[in-house]
């Protein structure tokens, strides 16, 4: 094998695990956004997104996503009545 080509493996095997670090970064800050939501929720007794946002110093829709997220697992909800969103039942078993 002709080192050019050898040297055109090394990069694309650097590029390739740059990419994943760079995932897996990403992946890092949206669980510690969520866990921001979370106990931001924990610390109040019903917040809307645009409180959750504010408070948080994200944008809404980032929240909403978040919220999304979290309440299709259970670990969030909101009052359709009032908007406000807390903490679902299924955040209460991590305490259990």
């Amino acid at each position: 094998m002709a080192v050019e080509a050898v040297d055109r493996l090394v990069e694309e095997q650097h590029a390739r695990v740059a990419q994943q670090r760079t995932r897996d970064a990403e992946a890092e800050a949206l669980v510690a956004r969520a866990l921001d939501v979370a106990l931001a929720l924990a610390a109040a007794d019903g917040l809307t997104r645009a409180e959750l946002a504010q408070r948080l110093r994200l944008p809404a829709t980032t929240v909403l996503r978040l919220l999304t997220t979290l309440a299709a697992v259970r670990m969030a909800e909101m009052d359709l009545a009032t908007q406000r969103w807390t903490v679902g039942p299924a955040a209460f078993r991590l305490g259990a």
